[in-house]
């Protein structure tokens, strides 16, 4: 079994450098053959694992070597296959495989897409040695890889200046939290002098009682400052509010990409990493209390925003940032399993979603807005059903794959006994109103309402799929249907031990909110059947809502009042946080710093050639000129550089 350990591990990897190095020998039609029987090879080896862990419930640990020692500091490249990492990698190696069997068809006209395949097949090895490390310095080769593959992909139409632009800023977005991962780690090592997974959730909670002194000014708990950074993280990778936008601009790429990074895999490694330290965050009370707040604050801004799209994909884009609050908001009150079986059932639906909507904009002259299409149903059945599967499932229709891990995590939420849960849990079942909203106004505009758009595209345009394409889609659309059933009594059934060896299990919450409340929901009459009915009356009411309203949102007559065209502007621009970052880096913090010589090239050149010699002087000046070309990441830039010399200054002195 070790075997198929490293072949999964090599598979992935082999089939990039195939492509890479003689991609022009095998061709278009030899690099599809490959990548398809590689991911298809992997997918299989994914499952076999998987069967073997069931059958020996014992956690597989292989070390391939030494990667470097510096003083107390051992890094080997070792992995580890556990039941979480295990569920993860059969998420991604099946997504991965049905993407890569979409492409071949959606990408069959394009030019270069034995690259487009390679750079499929790199970030699916760099996703696989994310969710298989067992120490932080192999995470996080993982964690940076998926960012530079996610760069790569975003930007693969390198001729379109808005893809350029919003490879750019994923990446830069993604750096800023990127920057709280390297001080995080840098302060578990700091006090547990290792970086290894196994060592860190056995000392680390030794700390739950110890404080750090902020410069006189107070103490703050060691593990709160830990997981504040490692959050910050978590916000840049997974798009939570504050570091959000960047996920909106992704769309720019092809839109198998967005099926695979953007919905179902990299997107989720910020949940992921939460729950992978979930042993050690149960003992970092505010950090957890500061998760719940930011993450419903997400959820609510992202349904809002998604109502408000008229961009197919957007409005997908922001149904995701809505529903990953949902897992770190499970992650902030305790329930670690229903945030990972969450993840797993959205990861399904929400692939399904990205793809059907690539059909439609594909076969359809490559038309994104929905308010240019309409009537689609009779044209595309099968995309019809599909989107209708997907999207019901997203909002939590009952019996559906989300419906089992949403409603669970919003159960969890609503017997939780804290003044600050109850707050939290009417916020979110608010959101499950605008989540059925934005769903059906999706379905309607695009399958539904009167064809809008030129009709020379209705006679032309017809629905066509590959038979690999119909059976990857079909895959997506029974997981979406069943997936939650299958699964939901190894995850959050009773007295289940299903994840007991990978994530933390507060005893007290899960006696209190799951084993009483299930017992409660059947045997003590209307009150707690009511409470578990609390989310299904706000979907339904959402699409009842949007049934009456329908023909308001034809109508712009309604814009004239000042105040309805202000509120309708706030939230179709995504609540103003692109002009605000914009109006802060590139007005204001850029020409402060200018104007005082904080950035003065020759300067900056010489204060790092003392220290780290010409390497990083070499560098600062690619980002130099990169800082003075793109206003838009100004900001981010400079709080970069400002922690980066603060950090340095920290650890010389």
């Amino acid at each position: 079994m070790v075997i198929v350990c490293v072949l999964i591990f090599l598979v992935p990897l082999l089939n990039f450098l195939n492509i890479m190095l003689f991609g022009c020998l095998l061709g278009v039609r030899g690099s599809s053959f490959f990548s398809g029987l590689f991911s298809m090879l992997l997918f299989g080896m994914s499952l076999l694992l998987g069967l073997f862990y069931c059958n020996q419930f014992d956690v597989l640990v292989f070390n391939l070597g030494v990667w470097f020692k510096s003083s107390t500091l051992l890094v080997s490249w070792m992995f580890f296959f556990d039941v979480l990492s295990i569920m993860m990698l059969l998420l991604v190696t099946c997504v991965s495989f049905i993407v890569h069997v979409y492409s071949l068809n959606y990408m069959y006209n394009d030019p270069y897409q034995s690259r487009f395949l390679a750079y499929l097949s790199l970030f699916t090895f760099f996703m696989i040695v994310l969710v298989t490390a067992a120490n932080l310095c192999v995470f996080l080769v993982g964690w940076e890889g998926v960012g530079l593959c996610s760069y790569l992909l975003i930007s693969f139409w390198n001729v379109r200046v808005k893809a350029n632009k919003a490879a750019l800023k994923a990446i830069v977005y993604n750096r800023i939290g990127d920057i709280g991962i390297l001080i995080g780690i840098s302060l578990i090592y700091y006090f547990v002098q290792s970086v290894d997974f196994f060592v860190i959730y056995q000392v680390l909670p030794f700390y739950a009682s110890s404080v750090f002194n902020i410069f006189g000014f107070g103490e703050v708990a060691v593990l709160d400052i830990i997981f504040f950074f490692l959050f910050v993280g978590v916000v840049g990778k997974s798009a939570q509010l504050g570091l959000h936008v960047w996920l909106l601009d992704a769309m720019e790429g092809p839109t198998p990409v967005s099926a695979l990074i953007h919905a179902a895999t990299m997107v989720t490694a910020g949940v992921y990493l939460l729950v992978r330290f979930s042993f050690v965050l149960e003992y970092a009370l505010f950090v957890k209390l500061f998760i719940s707040f930011v993450a419903v604050c997400t959820i609510l801004v992202s349904s809002i925003a998604a109502l408000f799209q008229n961009d197919i994909k957007s409005v997908v884009a922001y149904s995701t940032c809505s529903q990953l609050g949902y897992m770190v908001m499970a992650c902030g009150i305790s329930s670690y399993s229903a945030a990972f079986f969450h993840c797993l059932n959205h990861g399904f639906g929400k692939a399904l979603l990205f793809l059907s909507s690539g059909v439609i904009i594909h076969n359809f002259c490559e038309e994104q807005d929905m308010r240019k299409v309409g009537g689609l149903f009779r044209i595309f059945p099968l995309t019809y059903a599909f989107f209708f599967v997907g999207s019901f499932s997203i909002m939590g229709l009952p019996f559906l794959s989300s419906f089992y891990s949403k409603d669970y995590i919003l159960d969890f939420l609503a017997v939780l006994p804290f003044y600050w849960a109850n707050f939290v849990y009417h916020i979110a079942v608010l959101s499950v109103f605008f989540t059925a909203l934005y769903s059906i106004r999706l379905i309607y505009y695009v399958f539904l309402s009167i064809p809008n758009g030129f009709r020379g595209y209705y006679c032309l345009v017809r629905e066509v799929y590959s038979n690999f394409m119909l059976i990857g889609m079909l895959i997506l659309a029974v997981a979406s249907i069943f997936s939650g059933w299958l699964f939901k009594d190894g995850f959050v059934g009773i007295g289940s031990d299903f994840l007991v060896d990978s994530v933390s299990v507060n005893i007290g919450r899960l006696v209190r909110s799951s084993v009483d409340y299930e017992f409660f929901l059947l045997y003590e009459g209307s009150i707690w059947f009511s409470l578990k009915l609390v989310p299904l009356y706000f979907m339904w009411f959402g699409l009842i809502v949007f049934v009456i309203l329908k023909k308001v949102f034809y109508r712009v007559e309604f814009l004239k009042y000042n105040w309805i065209y202000y509120f309708y502007t706030f939230c179709y621009s995504g609540m103003l946080f692109n002009f605000i970052y914009l109006f802060i880096g590139g007005h204001i913090f850029y020409r402060i710093c200018w104007n005082l010589f904080l950035f003065d090239k020759v300067f900056c050149e010489q204060i790092l050639t003392l220290i780290f010699k010409d390497s990083a002087r070499q560098l600062y000046s690619v980002l130099f000129y990169l800082y003075r070309d793109r206003y838009f990441i100004n900001f981010f830039f400079s709080v970069s550089y400002f922690i980066w010399f603060f950090l340095i200054f920290f650890l010389i002195f």
